[in-house]
């Protein structure tokens, strides 16, 4: 779907929504949580997810300013929040997205040093190559997509080589307790692992970006 060009809409009715529909958590109490035009129920992911985003703007507006690593961390943060949302929903990541990333990214690391990073990406990459085969062997199934691994890759761009081993960490981490959320709530052994390493990145970004504020 072409995000740019096409209008948002409801998901069930399929009706256009007005401008006075979409007011972040605004619209959504005023509408009661239901569509203006169906009464379908609107999901409470919506306005939870739009607060989200808020505070995450505000307190990189408040660390950084209207500056140029506020711009490519807004940016960041709205690519990772989508790629973790899609693969929540569809397990999936799209190569546009990559793609995007891996712009940003390139931006990030030219604003640093561009070959520092680009060794990051190439650690991360064979890394991810590694675990895929490695993990896939030893439990007689695919354990990382080729999505993830594209992922790994771009994700070199945002960190330094000193940082990897806490990237490392902190993505298994939060891939082991969102395995566990997974198995629990719906019982399945499969589990989106983007938004684990979405996460991770964001922190680890963050973190050096107020290192060297």
């Amino acid at each position: 779907m072409n995000i740019i060009l096409t209008r948002s809409f409801c998901s069930a009715c399929k009706q256009k929504l007005k401008p006075f529909d979409l007011f972040p958590i605004i619209s959504y109490l005023f509408l009661h949580g239901v569509c203006r035009y169906c009464k379908t129920k609107i999901p409470i992911t919506y306005p939870i997810i739009e607060f989200t985003v808020g505070l995450i703007f505000i307190l990189l507006y408040y660390k950084f300013s209207l500056s140029y690593k506020f711009l490519l961390l807004i940016a960041l943060v709205i690519c990772l929040l989508i790629a973790a949302l899609i693969d929540i929903e569809f397990y999936i990541i799209p190569n546009s997205i990559q793609i995007i990333l891996l712009f940003i990214g390139l931006m990030y690391s030219s604003y640093y040093s561009i070959f520092q990073h680009l060794l990051s990406a190439l650690i991360l990459f064979f890394t991810s190559i590694t675990l895929k085969f490695s993990l896939t062997a030893a439990l007689n199934k695919e354990a990382l997509g080729w999505g993830d691994v594209k992922f790994f890759f771009t994700s070199g761009l945002f960190i330094e080589p000193s940082s990897i081993p806490t990237f490392l960490m902190l993505s298994g981490i939060f891939g082991i307790t969102t395995a566990t959320i997974w198995r629990i709530a719906y019982k399945k052994e499969t589990f989106p692992f983007i938004p684990s390493l979405s996460a991770a990145l964001f922190i680890i970004t963050f973190k050096h970006c107020m290192k060297i504020i």
